[in-house]
């Protein structure tokens, strides 16, 4: 098997899971389509096309791709995929020093959550996709290499 090259993999793996929390807001279904009427008194112009089909699309692709990502996160160490977890998938935004200490019960702790998120970037872009963000050093001469 060639040789990964960690940089562009991890960066691909970032591109990946950063727009997570977007994704998940963009699938959760609202309590109500109904907008409230507007009585301006002025007319109004017909819309063009289907907003709700647009809609509807757009949440079945942010479910797809969420379910993809949560997929790959399952198959990660679990040290990796808590650190992942808290780092891209939490609805809060946690700081390295929040992290260490969910994870690692240590405030202490911050270079062994910045070690475990590396390792955690590159089993994500095995594991997502039958490894679709994986970059190799060699590209031309594997035949292994999948672009995102």
């Amino acid at each position: 098997m060639p040789e990964i090259d960690s940089k562009k993999t991890k960066k691909n793996a970032r591109r990946v899971l950063n727009p997570y929390r977007n994704l998940a807001r963009i699938s959760g279904l609202s309590l109500t389509d109904t907008k409230s009427p507007a009585i301006t008194g002025m007319p109004r112009n017909n819309v063009f096309g289907n907003s709700k089909e647009i809609k509807n699309v757009n949440v079945i692709s942010a479910i797809d791709e969420i379910e993809e990502i949560e997929k790959a996160v399952s198959n990660l160490s679990r040290e990796c995929m808590e650190v992942i977890y808290y780092t891209y998938m939490s609805k809060e935004l946690h700081t390295k020093i929040d992290i260490a200490g969910l994870v690692f019960g240590s405030i202490n702790a911050n270079k062994t959550v910045e070690r475990r998120l590396s390792e955690g970037l590159l089993q994500f872009a095995e594991a997502y996709r039958g490894g679709r963000l994986l970059s190799f050093k060699n590209q031309e001469n594997c035949s292994l290499s999948l672009k995102y």
